[in-house]
């Protein structure tokens, strides 16, 4: 019954025979057994990393399974489920242990900045509302991060350094960049040297140069290109504008401080010329409102903009 079993595993495996054929052939607990140190294979398989001597383990408590002499199938019937059980816990303890202290998370909140430097040196400043994540024991062997919101980076040069995202990811070899990616919109910019751009779920990818960037929202996909700009604009505690629209204006503040504006009663084609904060919202909104005689009231990240004297009680 035992060879039975290990045959009709290795064909499961393979993929020549199907669930439906293997739970005719096998209890239902044998089956279930089989599923689960299925899964817990094809985590090992992924992760590339040691846990040999956990898997030598595993591998004699199955040679000592297949020792089993036919006339004992009763008992094969019941250790079977158990030694698979204890490939999945072996497994499951082993990259516990391995990630329960290895992931490195960097979180901002509201209107912060946060500059980190990863185990190579490599510098990364966070914007507000941004999570960087990555695996502090392989960094020598893969330096890569995850990142959920916007970042800068200045990478040192070595090893290929990986930025991934839920819409795409970044590869480069040493150079300074930044990655935005939130919700369907996904942005990269090269500030110097060269990045490789992969989009997820297109075959398509690009290189861009220093002064080259590409944006994606919802599928559709463009280049952007800029002069005279080493680092981003939002590194410096402010952002210039020059005889901009209110509208734009106010959208640039909706973006950094995560408010929406409530702009039904005001003229939004008014020109504004003047910098506006980076860290500090009461003090931004005083800058742009004043000189247009506008005043706010703040609900929640709702901000009704009015002129004092319409609503004056």
């Amino acid at each position: 019954m035992e060879q039975k079993y290990n045959l009709l595993f290795a064909q499961w495996m393979e993929g020549k025979i199907s669930d439906t054929e293997l739970k005719q052939q096998v209890p239902q607990e044998v089956f279930l057994s089989f599923q689960k140190l299925k899964k817990g294979l094809e985590v090992y398989s992924e992760l590339e990393q040691p846990v040999d001597k956990s898997w030598q383990e595993l591998e004699q408590k199955i040679t000592n399974v297949k020792s089993v002499k036919p006339k004992n199938s009763r008992i094969l019937r019941f250790i079977l489920p158990a030694v698979s059980m204890a490939a999945i816990l072996v497994l499951f303890f082993a990259i516990n242990n391995y990630f329960s202290t290895d992931l490195i998370t960097i979180q901002t909140a509201d209107n912060q900045n946060k500059t980190y430097f990863l185990p190579d040196q490599s510098k990364v400043v966070l914007r507000a509302h941004s999570t960087l994540k990555f695996h502090q024991k392989k960094w020598n062997k893969n330096k890569e991060v995850e990142l959920e919101g916007e970042a800068y980076f200045e990478v040192t040069k070595g090893k290929k350094f990986v930025v991934k995202t839920h819409n795409g990811w970044v590869e480069v070899l040493g150079t300074h960049f930044t990655v935005k990616s939130i919700r369907d919109i996904f942005q990269a910019k090269c500030y110097e040297g060269k990045i490789k751009v992969k989009f997820l779920r297109q075959k398509k990818s690009l290189v861009l140069a220093s002064g080259m960037g590409v944006e994606k929202i919802h599928q559709k996909i463009k280049e952007i290109r800029w002069k005279h700009q080493n680092q981003p604009q939002w590194l410096d505690q402010y952002i210039v504008f020059q005889h901009k629209p209110l509208q734009e204006v106010l959208k640039k503040i909706e973006e950094v401080y995560s408010v929406k504006f409530n702009t039904s009663e005001i003229n939004l084609n008014r020109k504004f010329s003047g910098k506006i904060l980076q860290n500090n919202l009461q003090k931004t909104l005083k800058i742009v409102l004043n000189p247009m005689d506008l005043d706010y009231q703040i609900k929640g990240d709702s901000i009704l903009l009015f002129h004092p004297k319409i609503n004056k009680k």
